[in-house]
């Protein structure tokens, strides 16, 4: 609400969704809600998504929320090189 870019990036390529996933299903969700998350898919420099990191931390019901915001549960760039 303050102006904050949410698609600023850390040295390891997380965002504000990245860090909501990690820690908290409110804050994530209030992004989201927003609607100034424009890539709900945007991968840190491990390849993963926020959708990876909900999953990985028991935040069912975010993941829910990314899933509904069309979040790719196959994202091409996760999927090792053959």
């Amino acid at each position: 609400g303050n102006g904050a870019d949410v698609h600023t990036q850390d040295k390891q390529g997380r965002t504000a969704l990245h860090w909501a996933a990690n820690h908290g299903e409110s804050v994530a969700a209030a992004l989201l809600a927003s609607g100034r998350i424009k890539n709900v898919d945007d991968r840190n420099v491990w390849r993963r998504t926020p959708l990876h990191l909900a999953a990985e931390h028991g935040q069912e019901l975010l993941v829910d929320l990314l899933l509904e915001k069309q979040a790719k549960i196959n994202h091409p760039a996760c999927t090792p090189p053959l």
